[in-house]
This record gives structure tokens, C-alpha cells and sequence, in this order.
């Protein structure tokens, strides 16, 4: 069901019990949205007001988003004309998604100042606008003009005209008529109920009959918000790891080939070595390559290219310092592809964290791991989670340092899974003694899994089975059969210093397949 003028009609209507209270409180979180915090007879409730093209929607809230640390222009007009109004009415006109809230100053009983907020929910087009009691713009979040091909002039002094009608009035005029009896018109909010997560089902039971479609309404949008963030945000995150993990991958292209010209190097040496024996024969110069039998493989004819600008003598001088800066270039170059193999690989496993994210606090983990990496280069725009600022937490050597493994216990056995690189380097190296058993796929990105034992315990089969089972259902390979899993104690688990979070090496250990 769709914010529609209905929705907007009934909403206002389970609102009407808010006459007479007192807007305290004014937020902007975003460039779309606005917060009226109000108190009165029955406690205080928030009214959101968003103009999102997709997710517009008026109705009170109990999902009071982030405000930003310094209040925006449209917050602070507001603030300067309504703060301390009364609201003194709130209505729809016909079956149009337009809410209008008249508040009042009424210090001076002889003059109360009245002036209008209007909430325009029209898609792309929505709109929150402040006039005065003469109907004349005070400000708007959004400003338009006719010169600009707008309908209408939207702007600071220009007089408020309602956007051309776009439906039909179909409100009841008359008991014989054939026109919608608005008032009389049932919302079916299944479909919003149905969309509430359990967690959020509000237990004001004092509030809840009165505000049952603003309620769910809240829920409905406020679960779809998430979402919304969610996706965005590990996109965000996701379209850096990819490209920063392509990057690597076209290094990597380079490496390979110049290794390829580095395996030449003892065909160059060959070729000077062969030039310089038979320097006594070459009487011409200027030539661009010249045949010379190969000593080391039956006296074969080889042609070997020329430079005819040079000497026989500096050409052969030339192959030599190629052979030489190729043989000196090999070692490097094999410690770059080294590197850069390790990178990938861990990159690889951020892309695979990043595919299990399931909320915000987890792409929140993830980001603040590659933050710390020189892989990535973060830029300081990158969104975030509208969560709080949260104080950084470092993993130490305590082992009751504030992590959260996912938690398994089967038939009395404990068994810890890592979440991320970072938890899974704390949960191996600091949390699992030495005597626990660790598990992890076979050459397949996946969390580290520890099966806490005791000392001299032998554990049973069983045990041993569920643990890896845990560690392919938390890998790459979670849909696959036949997946190989490795185990050993924890002591033979080593962090090489300096290597990526997450990355062991390990011996001693057995490998079970899991179906």
C-alpha cells in the first residue's frame, strides 16, 4: 500500500488528539526530513515529516534518526518561527496527499500569530513549507519557480497556491451521490503489520489503539529505511573492495609478464656470449641481425636481432646488462608476486565478508578493518551507518576483550565462529588456547572455528564432524558438497608478523570433507 491521499486522510485523523500540544523540540537528520517533537495531555510523540521520493510519508515516530552535529538552514527557520507553537489544527483537503498543521502563538491572547505547515507528499515533487497567517512563503525545503518550468512559484515571499489537482474529488458531497465517503473509508494495514519485525512491535499500550496506522506506518518505513541503508551502504563498501581487489588483479597481469621476460634472460646471455666469439668474423656494421652457429646446441644456426645502429661489440654489451637487469629484476619480482598473491587473497576474503554482511554493524566492522589497511584507499566522503559515533575498540591480549564470535553449543561442547578477519584473528591468536581445536576450509575463504576443549579431553567424533561442518557452512563454500576442512590444535596455528588479519599458517593437521 502506497502513502496515498486515503493513508494521509486517516493518518491525520487518529492525529487529531494532538491539538493543543506544544512543538518543543525541531530536527532536520537529512536534506529530506523533519522532526517536530511535541508534548501535551498524553506524554510527549515525535511527527516525522519525509519528502524522500521513494519513502515520503507523514506520521508519528518512535525511530528517532541521527541529527546532524550542527543544525541545517531549513531546522533552524523553523525553529526561529514555530518553536513553542501550539498546534492548533491538522487536516487534508479533498482526497489530496497535502497535510496542513495551523500552529499558534498565543502569548498575547488579543493577537495570536498563527502561521501553516504544509506538507506537500507528491513523489519526486514532495515539499515541507512555512507560511504566514496571509498565506505568503516564509521558507520552503524545496524551492521552485515558474521561470524554471515549474507549476508554481515555491520560494520566500511568494504567495502559497495549492498544486493543480491531479485526481478527481471523491469526497461525499451529499447521501445520494455517488462520490467516496472518505471518512468512512477502512485502511487495511496488513500490509504494513505484516512487515513489522517482532523487535519492533511497540507495547505503549496506552497510545497504540489511537495511533494503530501511525504506528505501523513507522514500523513499516523504519524497517524499510534500514534496508535501504543497508544495501547502499554495502554497496558503498562492496564497489571499493572491488575495485580496489581488480587493481590487484591487473598487477598481478603485470607481474606474470614480466616474469615471462625475466625466463628470457638466458637467451640474451646466449646471444652476447655468442656475439663476442665471433667478434673476428662480423667485418660489417649497420646490420639488423646475423646468423652465428650455437656452440652449446650442435653448432645449430641461430639468427640473433641487431641493432645496426650500434657495433656488433655494443650489442653484444647490451644483451649482457639485459641478461644481468633480468636475473637481479627475478628475485623481485617473484617477492612482488609474493605479495600481491597474499594480497588478493585477502582482499578476497573482505569480498567474502562483505557478501555475508547481514546489518549495518557488520559493514560498520568490515570498514573499520580495511580503514586500518594500506590496501585501500578510503575516501574521506565514504558513507557510513547513520548509527552513532561509536568509541574505537581495540582487540588486546585480554581475553575478555569486548568481541562478539558467533556462540554454538552442542551437546555440552562450545564452539566459537568468527565473524570477520579481525575477529577471527583475535578469536585463534588471543581468545583459543593452545590446546582447543582449530578448524577452517581447505584453500577456501571461510571464519575461523575453535572448539574449546580441556586438557588431555578426547573429543568425540561427533564433535569433531559438527565443528567443521560449522566452519564449510561459514565459508565460500557453504553451498557446495564435499567441502575439505582442515583442524589441528590451536598450538600449531602460527600468525606470520606482519600478515594480513586472518591469515595463519598451520600444520599438523587432518582434513575432514564435509557433504
Amino acid at each position: 500500500m502506497a502513502f496515498d491521499a486515503i493513508v494521509a486522510k486517516k493518518v491525520v485523523e487518529e492525529l487529531n488528539s494532538i491539538k493543543n500540544y506544544k512543538i518543543d523540540k525541531i530536527y532536520e537528520p537529512d536534506k529530506n526530513t523533519i522532526i517536530l517533537g511535541l508534548y501535551g495531555n498524553l506524554g510527549n510523540v515525535a511527527l516525522i515529516a519525509c519528502i524522500s521520493s521513494n519513502n515520503y510519508r507523514f506520521h508519528i515516530t518512535t525511530h528517532i534518526p541521527s541529527n546532524p552535529f550542527n543544525a541545517l538552514n531549513y531546522c533552524m527557520l523553523l525553529r526561529k518561527h514555530i518553536l513553542g507553537y501550539k498546534i492548533k489544527n491538522i487536516y487534508t483537503q479533498d482526497l489530496e496527499r497535502i497535510i496542513f498543521i495551523e500552529v499558534e502563538n498565543d502569548e498575547n491572547p488579543d493577537k495570536p500569530i498563527i502561521k501553516k505547515i504544509i506538507i506537500e507528499l507528491m513523489g519526486k515533487h514532495s515539499n515541507i513549507i512555512l507560511t504566514d497567517s496571509n498565506g505568503l512563503i516564509i521558507d520552503s525545503m524545496r524551492h521552485t519557480s515558474k521561470e524554471e518550468n515549474s507549476q508554481r512559484d515555491i520560494y520566500a515571499t511568494a504567495r502559497y497556491v495549492l498544486p493543480l489537482a491531479s485526481n478527481y474529488n471523491l469526497i461525499e458531497k451529499s447521501p445520494n451521490s455517488q462520490y467516496i465517503n472518505a471518512d468512512k473509508v477502512s485502511i487495511d494495514i496488513t500490509e504494513y503489520k505484516n512487515e513489522i519485525p517482532s523487535e519492533y512491535v511497540l507495547s505503549n499500550s496506552k497510545n497504540e489503539n489511537i495511533y494503530e496506522l501511525n504506528f505501523a506506518l513507522d514500523d513499516f518505513y523504519y524497517k524499510k529505511e534500514k534496508k535501504e541503508k543497508f544495501i547502499n551502504y554495502r554497496n558503498s563498501i562492496s564497489n571499493l573492495i572491488l575495485a580496489t581487489l581488480k587493481k590487484y588483479e591487473k598487477r598481478l597481469v603485470n607481474i606474470d609478464e614480466k616474469l615471462s621476460e625475466c625466463k628470457e634472460r638466458e637467451k640474451f646471455k646466449l646471444y652476447g656470449e655468442l656475439i663476442t666469439a665471433n667478434l673476428y668474423k662480423i667485418k660489417e656494421n649497420n646490420l639488423s641481425s646475423i646468423k652465428l652457429e650455437n656452440y652449446y646446441d650442435n653448432n645449430k644456426l641461430i639468427e640473433i636481432p641487431l641493432d645496426k645502429k650500434f657495433s656488433a661489440n655494443v650489442n653484444a654489451k647490451h644483451y649482457f646488462k639485459k641478461y644481468v637487469k633480468l636475473k637481479n629484476a627475478l628475485e623481485v619480482v617473484n617477492l612482488q608476486k609474493k605479495d600481491t598473491l597474499n594480497d588478493i587473497k585477502y582482499i578476497e576474503s573482505i569480498v567474502y565478508e562483505i557478501e555475508n554482511a547481514e546489518n549495518m554493524n557488520d559493514i560498520d566492522y568490515i570498514y573499520g578493518e580495511i580503514a586500518e589497511s594500506a590496501i585501500f584507499k578510503l575516501k574521506t566522503s565514504m558513507q557510513k551507518s547513520d548509527s552513532k559515533p561509536k568509541k574505537k575498540k581495540h582487540l588486546t591480549n585480554n581475553k575478555f576483550a569486548n568481541f562478539n564470535p558467533i556462540k554454538y553449543l552442542i551437546d555440552g561442547y562450545v564452539i566459537y565462529v568468527g565473524r570477520n578477519n579481525k575477529e577471527n584473528d583475535y578469536l585463534t591468536n588471543k581468545f583459543a588456547r593452545k590446546n582447543d581445536i582449530w578448524f577452517h576450509t581447505k584453500d577456501i575463504h571461510g571464519s575461523h572455528v575453535i572448539l574449546k576443549v580441556n586438557s588431555n579431553e578426547i573429543i568425540p567424533d561427533n564433535i569433531i564432524y559438527e565443528a567443521a561442518k560449522l566452519a564449510a557452512i561459514h565459508s565460500k563454500a557453504k553451498n557446495s558438497s564435499n567441502v575439505p576442512v582442515d583442524y589441528c590444535e590451536v598450538r600449531y596455528v602460527k600468525k606470520i608478523p606482519g600478515n594480513k588479519p586472518g591469515l595463519v599458517t598451520y600444520s599438523n593437521n587432518k582434513t575432514m570433507f564435509i557433504d
